[in-house]
């Protein structure tokens, strides 16, 4: 017989990589994409800022000591009426700074007078509480303490 044919080296299977086995009860994740990730982080961080910034200024804007009121302006001609008397009525209700005083609550003081017949009352940025005030004119008696006013209204001084 002949030669036996000789084999060339035996060549072996290609070997498998071995896969990372994942139970059956949990699923693969996908990829996580940083730069979104990143995003999302970076925007929630500016919106705290932002709105931790309102936050404080809008206590900043409450408290008294912020912005007070120095000056209350009254304007008017007044001849049964002193600027005092209108000062120490209003007195109790100008309280808080330029944002926090109660703009009604001075007028209704200043209204409270019995010779005071309007007033109207704004804020001045910055700091300053502008009153202008009319006083009653009186046309005519009205029994013997009362007034009437040129409206036709009967007030008692």
């Amino acid at each position: 017989m002949g030669r036996p044919e000789v084999a060339g080296p035996r060549k072996r299977p290609a070997k498998r990589r071995a896969q990372p086995k994942t139970p059956a009860w949990r699923p693969r994740l996908p990829a996580t994409d940083w730069h979104r990730v990143g995003r999302w982080s970076l925007s929630l961080l500016l919106f705290g800022v932002m709105a931790s910034a309102l936050l404080w200024g809008g206590v900043q804007l409450r408290n008294p000591a912020v912005l007070p009121l120095e000056v209350v302006r009254i304007d008017g001609r007044f001849s049964h009426l002193e600027r005092d008397d209108i000062v120490q009525a209003v007195s109790d209700a100008v309280r808080g700074n330029f944002f926090t005083v109660d703009v009604e609550a001075v007028r209704d003081a200043a209204l409270q007078l019995p010779w005071v017949e309007r007033v109207s009352v704004r804020r001045v940025w910055p700091g300053t509480l502008d009153m202008k005030v009319e006083e009653q004119q009186p046309l005519a008696r009205w029994g013997k303490t009362s007034l009437v006013n040129r409206r036709g209204e009967v007030f008692t001084p």
